[in-house]
């Protein structure tokens, strides 16, 4: 008896450290498929490229250069490359990263609290990057066209400006897929501000007093109004993912994100030939 008394509380550890692993609760596996499903779910992917029209203007003088869009390199890392980072904060790591050399886009230049980090892209996938580890990032930059007058292939601004529009949509898709994709159980409540920061961006768009949605429905009718209810409803996907997040694991699985993300799926194929229409020659 007394040797079984000395191993019962050995027992009792293996057991508990057997349901509860190391400590951490494992994220919902439908995120996994909702990260596919907004990968797939891409609104620029049906407007055709902007082409040149007979008669266009003569390509305006370039505005201050933009970082936009330039191709930079990971490098300066000492070989360790960099973490992918959900914010421009050095605590904002999520799951993956980029060794050196890594070829990327810009997709956003840091201003205000962001001042010194950039926002780039490869494969799909977006992280903000410390400018320390972009070397030549100030030599990528590239002359810009301004905005106020036609662009270079004599497309009018209203027309650039949907476009641009139609971007920052897929961006925030994108944000929600990179989240959802790279979430841990034990960082959900944290990675909640910025499905809270997504859902503010997508409230804006969907805004009716956004000046290119105006333009836009002006020119083309009822296709503003899908990309408005589309933003709208990614507004309110993250805000559910985000309430999941915080209250993960005693929150559970919020199915309306199912109908909404297909709700998504289902605006972004009817909007790619409605906007391709918009802005084909003459039409915008």
């Amino acid at each position: 008896m007394g040797r079984l008394s000395r191993l019962l509380p050995l027992v009792l550890g293996v057991v508990v450290l057997a349901a509860c692993g190391d400590g951490s609760t494992a994220p919902p596996p439908e995120l996994a498929e909702l990260a596919v499903r907004l990968d797939d779910s891409r609104f620029g992917a049906g407007v055709p490229e902007a082409t040149a029209q007979p008669g266009s203007a003569e390509v305006p003088d370039a505005a201050p250069a933009s970082l936009v869009g330039a191709v930079v390199t990971i490098g300066a890392t000492g070989g360790d490359g960099v973490s992918l980072r959900s914010a421009c904060r050095v605590d904002a790591r999520v799951a993956g990263g980029w060794t050196d050399g890594t070829e990327l886009v810009v997709v956003e230049v840091g201003v205000g609290e962001c001042d010194g980090w950039t926002r780039v892209e490869a494969a799909g996938v977006n992280s903000w990057v410390s400018n320390e580890y972009l070397p030549g990032l100030d030599d990528a930059a590239e002359p810009r066209v301004d905005e106020e007058s036609e662009n270079a292939s004599g497309e009018s601004a209203d027309a650039a400006a949907v476009r641009a529009w139609i971007g920052a949509l897929d961006e925030a898709s994108d944000r929600i897929a990179l989240i959802a994709r790279s979430a841990i159980g034990n960082s959900m409540q944290y990675e909640a501000d910025f499905l809270r920061a997504i859902a503010r961006d997508a409230g804006q768009l969907a805004s009716a007093a956004s000046a290119p949605v105006a333009a836009f429905s002006e020119a083309c009718g009822g296709t503003a109004l899908v990309l408005v209810g589309s933003a709208e409803t990614l507004r309110i996907v993250a805000e559910q993912l985000a309430a999941l997040f915080e209250g993960w694991p005693a929150v559970p699985y919020p199915p309306e994100v199912e109908r909404l993300v297909s709700q998504y799926a289902a605006f972004a194929d009817e909007a790619g030939p409605m906007t391709a229409a918009c802005l084909a020659p003459g039409e915008s």
